[in-house]
């Protein structure tokens, strides 16, 4: 056969939407896949990255990718035509299984059949009847959008006997059985089955019972009614997941036929957007090939994610329905599917930011998705996640047109044989309760008049390059983990709550942020409006201060691990409240318009238990049999304590903390600080380490000429001499992880004084799962910047960040392995580290002051029975 050569224009070149520059950018990473594994000798492609064989599925993948890259001007015609080309003279002349059809796999290299291993097999494996329905939606699309190949695919195409597919109104495939012999097996489940029905429609074949969508039930999960095939595993050892690609595909390609796929391609958005709503999971599953960074040969190569699955809803299954909850993920090409087939859904808005992260860090292509239980990164690159990106951005530019225009193609239509409700999934919604649901916060109202800011005197010639993409991949934590229907940011990733002192770090990262010209003014607003709206729902313990925690999206009281909680709650956190004052009178000074909000806010609260005998308390809720108890007791935590301390000094607040001696213990020859521990009722012991993270945040606040320098410059000092003698580089913190025991304090002085004690909150901890504190590794560089030692320290972590949640915890100190773990406190101090040393060592602390604000005119009026101060003035 002769080449083929462009002809006319197409209708296919109508671009009535064109892509954004980072759109643009996302098409050229996806077509990256396909130029790294293209196959010169075959014009083929290999299905995963590297991996040299193909499906006719992907062979599909591979064409609309190219149909897509040549419209949307990635490839001109040229490249186009020479790569078809190549591609049809190969599928001309491939071997097919019984002379009859295209084979499951083959290799890219020879064009010989194999198996899914890659494994040459003489006599194959069989058909795919699936894969070849997508292989002709692919070719009808070709053959439509460049008409110059039509009677080329039309001849291909017509020496497959598609009648041994197409039977009794159903679509066949065929498997081979140990003896040899070819069998015959009905192919497809609700979903797939209609896709590819539609396939063989194009060419003329009809499958009325492929495309029914009977037999089926109704499956209620989370109060929303999805389609699932009645032909599970346990009855036709072929499995009915549901899953998202399926009507991914059906949207894009036909554009949603009928009213009854319409509403179940919605409900299979919703239902997904659902359980992100009851659990702070995002959601969006569907099939994927499997590759952990750590190429763990214990993880199954393909598993099927699925919303629900012979009896089971949220259940990761292999074609053997082998059940792998622990490798569940978030799916790249589901998450950017939804969002184009329903850009108006906020939720897929959400899905969008998710799946802009998953580029390769060489740009050779979109990974597959993200582990939900620790998200690291589905690594594998596939044909499929980037052929059906490069469709989705097609469709996209297209003005969300369907690709193919066909009168022949049939909706599905069908009655269900019944509902099925999963009982351990209720709807968020319904379940809520009044008190329990997910609530819209209404910001405050909009103020007038100078903006403010600027606050900070930035040195051009420190602001550089790296400085600023460090900056950003900071602040990717607080976009990346923001509840917009409250405002707030979760303390970590795995949680979905926060703390009063989470919701400090919150602000001055957002401060400093604004500062560093990371967010603009008006993203600065919008988020203050809404987070200081939140901050007034806020539920009271006992009518008095914040509790200790709350959910982010319910603004209900939980305890630090999301736990919903009695009405009584559990206390308040003395340090916490103190924190949050403090960077709330910098959000004051620096931004005076949100002051009398602010105000407003904080005379609600009580304080006459919280500063007693000028010292910080805090109140604990216990349980016993008879009657709910409060016991107030006094903090002594080294470095948080001061932090708070002078929250509360700001506020006018009197603290007795003058000339104050610390109890020492020499670590490393160097005399450091040591606290004591209390006790409340004698059971709720609180550990007080030395660590430096503390310490640092007090330095980056209030400089580091503050009183604690000797301090300061001690536990550098202890942490190089450890390092020297151990080779181990040291920055001590406490660090969030997502896997057990997900709290890891990596001590200077620990429990009973230890030194370099590792403990969790629950027991001690082997040396070896020490970590060295991202934060805290950038603060010492800050605040010494001339160290060499916290200069080994910065370079150690700087590079432990993820380009859509933002820098994680830190690493390993025995063989620098980066934790997986994100939180609000360690990218806030990376954010404030770097304010510090642009703004040339200008502490973070501003001593601006209107002493005519609601809250000093308060004290002046002396009002009674909250416990304000006594003195009109700041005592610091």
């Amino acid at each position: 056969m002769a080449f083929a050569q462009s002809g006319q224009i197409s209708f296919c070149a109508n671009i009535s939407k064109p892509l954004t520059e980072e759109e643009n950018q996302w098409a050229r990473v996806a077509w990256s896949y396909f130029v790294n594994n293209y196959q010169w000798e075959t014009g083929f492609v290999n299905s995963a990255n590297d991996f040299t064989s193909t499906t006719a599925w992907d062979m599909g993948n591979y064409l609309t990718a190219l149909n897509a890259a040549r419209w949307l001007n990635i490839i001109d015609q040229g490249d186009f035509d020479a790569r078809l080309n190549r591609f049809l003279e190969s599928l001309v002349s491939i071997k097919l299984f019984e002379d009859s059809l295209p084979h499951k796999v083959y290799s890219t290299v020879s064009r010989e059949f194999v198996d899914y291993g890659n494994n040459p097999v003489i006599n194959g494996i069989g058909w795919s009847a699936l894969d070849i329905g997508r292989l002709l939606v692919s070719l009808h699309s070709l053959r439509t959008c460049h008409p110059q190949y039509g009677d080329w695919i039309q001849s291909i195409v017509g020496g497959w006997d598609l009648d041994r597919i197409v039977q009794n109104g159903q679509l066949y495939g065929a498997t081979v059985s140990r003896n040899g012999q070819t069998r015959l097996v009905q192919e497809g489940r609700l979903g797939y089955e209609q896709y590819a029905a539609r396939g063989f429609q194009l060419w003329g074949y009809e499958a009325p019972l492929a495309l029914s969508f009977e037999p089926f039930n109704l499956v209620e999960i989370y109060g929303v009614e999805i389609p699932a095939d009645s032909r599970d595993f346990q009855s036709t050892n072929g499995n009915n997941y549901v899953v998202s690609e399926s009507y991914i595909l059906d949207g894009v390609e036909f554009g949603f036929l009928g009213t009854q796929m319409q509403q179940y391609a919605r409900n299979i958005l919703e239902v997904q957007e659902r359980r992100y709503l009851a659990m702070g999971q995002l959601t969006a599953v569907t099939e994927d090939n499997i590759l952990r960074e750590d190429k763990d040969p214990n993880v199954p190569s393909f598993l099927y994610n699925s919303i629900y699955a012979n009896g089971n809803a949220w259940t990761t299954i292999t074609e053997d329905n082998m059940q792998y909850p622990q490798w569940s993920t978030i799916s790249t090409k589901a998450a950017l599917g939804l969002h184009y087939l329903f850009p108006q859904s906020e939720y897929g808005n959400r899905l969008r930011a998710f799946a802009s992260g998953m580029i390769s860090p060489n740009g050779g292509g979109f990974y597959a998705g993200e582990f939900e239980e620790d998200g690291s990164k589905n690594i594998i690159l596939t044909a499929n996640t980037n052929g059906l990106i490069l469709e989705m951005l097609y469709y996209k530019a297209r003005g969300d047109r369907p690709l193919i225009r066909n009168p022949v193609v049939s909706s599905s239509v069908g009655n269900p044989e019944g509902i099925k409700v999963m009982s351990n999934y209720p709807s968020p919604l319904a379940c809520a309760g009044e008190n329990r649901g997910v609530i819209e916060v209404e910001p405050i109202p909009s103020i007038g008049g100078v903006f403010g800011g600027n606050c900070y005197g930035i040195n051009g010639n420190r602001w550089d390059e790296e400085t600023r993409i460090i900056a950003q991949r900071a602040w990717k934590y607080f976009e990346s983990h923001y509840e917009p229907s409250t405002g707030l940011v979760r303390d970590r990733t795995d949680v979905r709550a926060t703390s009063l002192w989470g919701m400090g770090d919150y602000l001055m990262a957002l401060q400093a942020a604004e500062s560093l010209d990371i967010i603009s003014n008006e993203v600065f607003e919008e988020r203050m409006r809404m987070f200081l709206g939140a901050l007034g729902k806020l539920p009271l313990f006992a009518g008095e201060l914040p509790h200790r925690g709350y959910n982010v999206r319910t603004l209900q009281p939980v305890d630090y691990g999301n736990n919903n909680l009695s009405d009584m709650g559990n206390g308040w956190s003395g340090l916490d409240v103190g924190r949050l004052l403090l960077a709330l009178h910098d959000l004051k000074s620096c931004y005076p318009r949100y002051g009398e909000s602010i105000d407003s806010i904080v005379l609600n609260w009580s304080y006459l238990r919280v500063i007693q005998n000028q010292r910080i308390h805090s109140a604990i809720a216990l349980e016993t049999d008879n009657q709910n108890l409060t016991r107030v007791y006094p903090n002594s935590y080294i470095g948080y304590q001061e932090i708070a301390e002078k929250g509360f000094q700001l506020w006018g607040f009197e603290i007795n903390n003058l000339n104050r001696q610390y109890q020492t213990q020499t670590i490393e020859g160097i005399s450091l600080p040591i606290t004591t521990q209390s006790l409340v009722n004698q059971t709720l012991p609180e550990n007080n380490p030395l660590l430096s993270s503390p310490l640092l945040q007090y330095g980056l606040y209030f400089g580091i000429e503050s009183p604690l320098k000797p301090y300061l410059e001690g536990i550098l000092e202890a942490e190089n001499k450890r390092y020297q003698g151990t080779g181990r580089l040291s920055a001590s913190g406490t660090s969030l992880i997502s896997t057990s025991p997900y709290i890891i304090h990596s001590t200077i002085i620990g429990k009973d004084n230890q030194p370099w004690a590792t403990f969790s909150n629950q027991e001690s901890l082997s040396p070896e799962q020490r970590i060295i504190n991202t934060g805290s590794a950038f603060a010492y560089n800050a605040l010494f910047p001339d160290n060499n030692y916290a200069r080994q320290l910065k370079e150690s972590v700087k590079n432990a960040y993820d380009n859509n949640l933002g820098y994680r915890e830190g690493i390993r100190e025995v063989n620098g392995e980066t934790v997986q773990g994100f939180s609000a406190k360690t990218n806030s101090l990376i954010l404030q580290s770097l304010l510090y040393h642009v703004t040339e060592q200008q502490p973070t602390l501003l001593k601006n002051f209107n002493l005519n604000s609601p809250w000093w005119r308060a004290i002046r009026e002396q009002k009674q029975g909250n416990g304000l101060p006594t003195i009109a003035n700041p005592q610091i």
